[in-house]
């Protein structure tokens, strides 16, 4: 959940050419919530996967 805040890549220098970073998300995040506390687990946990590019499957 934390792969949104530490977002990295690696940019190489060039004397004559733009360097590109290009992230890739890591792929399916898949979360189970417990039935007591649903909104707030949903909230802490999908907009870092959200944010980071990643498809969640939430059961």
């Amino acid at each position: 959940a934390g792969a949104a805040w530490h977002l990295h890549g690696q940019a190489m220098d060039f004397p004559d050419a733009l360097g590109v970073v290009h992230r890739e998300p890591y792929g399916v995040v898949a979360q189970i919530i417990p039935w007591n506390v649903p909104l707030i687990m949903m909230a802490t946990k999908i907009a870092p996967a959200l944010a980071a590019g990643n498809t969640i499957v939430l059961k």
